[in-house]
């Protein structure tokens, strides 16, 4: 059986805005699997699994929600899309502290086999409490927090079938995905801000 290159999506949203994180499989399961394979996946980085601290919503603010699941499947040739399935959920963080600001995301770095800039990639996680900070940058302890709940992803995929990779859109080519990494600066997706209406104050005296 030939081998399917997948597009896995999940989306969510904070107030006034919404995210979305993306990851690439190949596999040959059909598309409803590979989605239900992706929810169970992202279920386990949101809310944990056995060990202990390696579930992201004690990092990310109860009026941040995790709603939406999809998977597409890619043409070989093109890359476009020609199968899809998606699923509804309901999933809130758990911290009651302050929000980082909307743009501010901590990232799973992804590593292949590849030494070059072609052999990584990046999935931009929801935003994140400010607690989840240490002097401006993720704590020690998130980072051990974000580290496991990707690991605990990456394997829940494996384990279901599917090969995490990544996508090159130029040569549609997939590289598969043999580990990855949690920094401690915090980076900035600048579309998360793209329905943020901003008010305004004009310069006045005292």
């Amino acid at each position: 059986m030939s081998m399917t290159t997948f597009r896995h999506v999940v989306r969510g949203t904070f107030p006034g805005e919404s995210w979305s994180c993306t990851l690439h499989s190949t596999g040959t399961l059909t598309v409803a699997a590979a989605n239900a394979a992706w929810e169970t996946a992202w279920g386990l980085l949101w809310s944990g699994q056995s060990a202990p601290n390696d579930n992201i919503n004690q990092l990310v603010s109860q009026n941040v929600f995790t709603t939406a699941y999809e998977t597409v499947t890619l043409d070989p040739v093109t890359g476009k899309q020609t199968g899809a399935a998606a699923g509804a959920v309901s999933l809130p963080g758990t911290a009651t502290t302050v929000n980082c600001p909307p743009q501010d995301s901590c990232v799973i770095s992804w590593t292949t086999a590849t030494p070059t800039r072609a052999g990584r990639g990046r999935m931009y996680l929801p935003v994140f409490v400010a607690a989840a900070l240490s002097g401006g940058l993720l704590s020690t302890a998130s980072q051990l927090i974000v580290a496991k709940a990707g690991y605990n992803l990456w394997q829940s995929l494996i384990g279901a079938g599917l090969t995490p990779s990544i996508y090159s859109r130029t040569t549609k080519n997939t590289t598969v995905i043999t580990g990855g990494n949690v920094g401690n600066i915090i980076d900035t997706q600048r579309r998360r801000r793209d329905k943020l209406v901003e008010t305004r104050v004009v310069l006045q005296a005292g």
